[in-house]
């Protein structure tokens, strides 16, 4: 099963973050520029690249696919979608759709309008003193929710604001850093030490310090080859601060 990985991710919102300004044009010129060329008319360099044949059409899905498609997620994670409704449903249809009442992640799909109408799209930073904080395309600055706004923002608003449906949820790679159990543990320490034995200090590079150091009391000398507890090498640093 395909899923989002955490360096796809990390991609996504870089591009998304690069776009932050970009306003929409007035004509077919400057189309790659943030800032040239603005005019109320929808003309965008993220219709050019995703559905030229759309240019002049309202564009927040349209820049959340175009951003996708950069960080090379597949279609089948984050759809391509022109319309708000239909990235909706897509999410609904396969059981990927949370609640306005829930409580977002970072990497989500957040849907604005009224039940049954989405009318506005953006994408879920993060979650923080419930405020949800997003980046936005075809909108305006300012904490209210504008669709068809002419620029990408980054905005946010209070959990509990009306105008949110609801928040889509792709499928990301699962963290792989994972609990053991204490018998996996030693398991792997003893591959690891068995691995890198070679590396780990041993009686035979330094023999006089070694023997030193058992005769001072200092170690027992077992366990050459093992790691030492924080509390034997705290026993072992005060026997050797307290030698004549």
């Amino acid at each position: 099963m395909s899923v989002i990985t955490s360096s796809q991710l990390s991609t996504l919102i870089i591009i998304l973050e690069n776009e932050l300004g970009y306003l929409e044009k007035k004509s077919l010129e400057y189309l790659d520029s943030k800032t040239a060329n603005f005019g109320k008319a929808n003309f965008t360099k993220y219709w050019r690249d995703m559905r030229p044949a759309f240019q002049g059409q309202p564009w927040c899905a349209c820049f959340l696919s175009w951003c996708a498609a950069k960080a090379g997620i597949p279609q089948g994670i984050v759809p391509v979608f022109y319309d708000c409704d239909v990235g909706m449903q897509w999410f609904k249809v396969r059981g990927q759709f949370l609640s306005y009442s829930e409580t977002p992640n970072s990497g989500d799909i957040i849907f604005f309008g009224k039940p049954g109408d989405a009318t506005h799209v953006g994408f879920v930073l993060r979650v923080e003193n419930w405020r949800v904080y997003t980046i936005e395309g075809n909108t305006s600055a300012g904490t209210s929710v504008v669709a068809n706004g002419g620029a990408v923002c980054a905005k946010d608003y209070a959990l509990n604001n009306p105008k949110i449906l609801g928040y889509g949820r792709p499928k990301y790679e699962e963290d792989k850093d994972m609990p053991c159990t204490y018998e996996e543990f030693k398991a792997h320490m003893k591959t690891f030490i068995e691995e890198n034995a070679a590396k780990l200090p041993h009686p035979d590079k330094a023999p006089a310090e070694f023997e030193l150091a058992k005769a001072s009391g200092i170690t027992d000398g077992t366990r050459p080859q093992d790691f030492a507890t924080r509390q034997e090498a705290a026993v072992m640093v005060y026997r050797a601060m307290i030698k004549d």
